[in-house]
């Protein structure tokens, strides 16, 4: 366990173990903490007539709209 809490590789662990003839295998690493993906920030809506910076950045893939002279069209933001 010292050996995994120091970031030891299973094949590293394995390797040092052997010496001492404890070899057993079927033991499991602690998985490491996922790491947070930050949301990728949108500056654009995307429509089907084209695109326009939006005001405000908010996070991608949500819905919004590009204001045209005939009004507004809708799209997604990216």
């Amino acid at each position: 366990m010292h050996y995994a809490k120091d970031r030891f590789s299973e094949f590293q662990i394995y390797r040092r173990c052997q010496a001492t003839g404890n070899t057993q295998r079927g033991f499991r690493l602690p998985a490491a903490p996922a790491q947070k993906v930050p949301p990728q920030i949108a500056r654009f809506c995307t429509t089907s007539l084209g695109a326009c910076p939006m005001k405000t950045p908010i996070p991608s893939g949500g819905r919004c709209h590009c204001v045209m002279p005939y009004g507004p069209v809708f799209g997604t933001d990216r």
